[in-house]
């Protein structure tokens, strides 16, 4: 379904795949990233329950890729939390922004 392809595409954004993505899935990558397609409020929600092996939440990968302002922005007007999370090095998503020049 479009919600799954969409986290798929966005696991290869988050896990900073070094691959170029080409076609229909730099399309899914680019609607993800301007918060547009019609299953982005099922993806955003979704958010809060991805964490990587290390504890880093969506956020905290965001931050390493210097999204649009407006992006981070949405993303923390629907999960609030997201800020806050730790990694297992207690890391917030703005430790991560700092040490990447975000």
């Amino acid at each position: 379904d479009g919600v799954r392809e969409v986290l798929l595409c966005g696991d290869g954004v988050l896990e900073g795949s070094k691959e170029e993505p080409a076609g229909e899935e730099q399309d899914q990558q680019e609607e993800l990233v301007k918060g547009k397609g019609r299953h982005h409020q099922q993806v955003v929600a979704a958010l809060d329950r991805l964490v990587d092996y290390s504890g880093q939440n969506a956020l905290h990968h965001m931050c390493r890729f210097q999204p649009p302002l407006d992006v981070i922005s949405h993303v923390i007007d629907v999960r609030s939390e997201l800020p806050t999370g730790l990694d297992c090095l207690e890391r917030m998503p703005l430790h991560i922004a700092a040490g990447w020049g975000s």
